[in-house]
């Protein structure tokens, strides 16, 4: 994985997202956080993944009887699983 200081990753952004390998960010030696790219993808391909995903939603809510906000709680890493 590449490193970079903060201020080259503020300058350099474009170059390490086209680049399309992760970086871990640091400042004063320390790691603040990792940007990772996300693959190219075409148009075509992200709208067919996104109604995939809203199709399968409503297919679990179908079948659950939960509402969208009950289903993204499920998801929600702060709140204890019930």
């Amino acid at each position: 994985m590449k490193q970079a200081s903060l201020e080259d990753f503020q300058h350099q952004i474009l170059r390490y997202s086209l680049n399309g390998e992760a970086v871990a960010v640091k400042s004063n030696g320390r790691v603040l956080g990792y940007f990772v790219p996300a693959p190219a993808r075409d148009d075509e391909e992200i709208s067919l993944a996104v109604t995939e995903l809203r199709q399968a939603i409503a297919k679990v809510r179908e079948q659950t009887g939960l509402s969208e906000d009950e289903l993204a709680d499920l998801f929600d890493l702060s709140k204890p699983f019930a």
